[in-house]
């Protein structure tokens, strides 16, 4: 007897119940959803502090490798725009 489209096997669904993240029963769907909602939210909050600055700063500090001042302003330059950048995200999440 075929099953209904879309559906998994019986035992496979029996399977990932148990599995299920901890927890995630007891929530509901209206809770996860804001559960979610609020992890997206954090996770653009960080993609907007980090905002390149990983790949930009490893490429200007090879540059820079022979001369430590230099490092030192890059370093300081950096960690201060991830300041502003969290100052910005910080008044983001105060508003939402």
């Amino acid at each position: 007897m075929p099953r209904p489209a879309g559906r998994a096997p019986g035992h496979l669904r029996a399977a990932a119940a148990d599995h299920a993240a901890p927890g995630a029963d007891p929530l509901g769907p209206a809770a996860w959803g804001v559960l979610t909602a609020a992890q997206v939210f954090a996770l653009l909050c960080a993609l907007l502090i980090e905002f390149g600055f990983d790949l930009s700063s490893a490429r200007e500090a090879a540059r820079r490798q022979t001369d430590r001042a230099d490092l030192g302003h890059l370093l300081s330059g950096i960690t201060t725009a991830k300041l502003a950048l969290t100052d910005v995200a910080a008044l983001l999440t105060l508003a939402a």
